[in-house]
């Protein structure tokens, strides 16, 4: 699905910010499109941690050949070397696999995951060993579809900032003044994202 409302969001942004209205008519068609798999958004959101979209893809590419990305016991019986062969480092071999056994035993429920608003979600996540805020928040965006996410401790959203002129380049920002950047977007802080993405890569960003 793609989050609720987009293209009013989209009018909006547009309305609100020149530099987003150009890249909104840059990519008239292009629209976040979530997997509605839990588990998998979760597994690509470690694979993806602090590595470039194109090395993540690659990596997910050779892991998805190996592995069933639906199925956690086939994950949670995997051998690290065999997860790392296909291009993990050793420690998100590890959280994979613990990830899987999470899974297993119940600790990723998408019903209960949905009814919580975006902090909860972050909270139950971040509890999970390997996951961080960076991957709860692209659950938040990739399978739960909510409209108003602002991943600041995305590189990759650091550097669209950088690029089109939010941010001088070479500049390291606080995070106060990320969050800061983002205030004007709200309630659409995740399509505001999801264009600043698309501005940089080739294809559309999934998870």
């Amino acid at each position: 699905m793609t989050p609720a409302d987009w293209q009013r969001a989209a009018t909006e942004l547009a309305a609100r910010d020149a530099r987003l209205a150009a890249l909104i008519e840059r990519f008239p068609s292009s629209r976040l499109v979530t997997r509605g798999e839990p588990f998998q958004t979760l597994l690509r959101a470690i694979v993806g941690q602090q590595i470039s979209m194109r090395a993540a893809d690659a990596i997910w590419s050779r892991l998805s050949v190996a592995f069933d990305p639906r199925d956690p016991a086939a994950w949670a019986a995997a051998e690290v070397e065999t997860l790392r062969a296909c291009g993990l480092s050793q420690r998100k071999a590890e959280y994979v696999r613990d990830l899987a056994s999470h899974a297993l035993a119940g600790g990723v429920d998408p019903v209960a995951l949905a009814a919580l608003d975006d902090e909860g979600v972050v909270r139950v996540l971040t509890g999970v060993r390997g996951l961080g805020r960076w991957s709860a928040e692209m659950f938040l965006i990739f399978n739960l579809a909510r409209p108003d996410v602002w991943p600041v401790g995305d590189v990759g959203l650091q550097k669209a900032l950088c690029v089109h002129g939010w941010l001088a380049p070479g500049d390291k920002p606080r995070r106060a003044e990320l969050v800061a950047l983002g205030e004007p977007f709200r309630p659409w802080r995740t399509v505001a994202t999801w264009y600043l993405w698309r501005s940089l890569d080739p294809v559309e960003t999934v998870y």
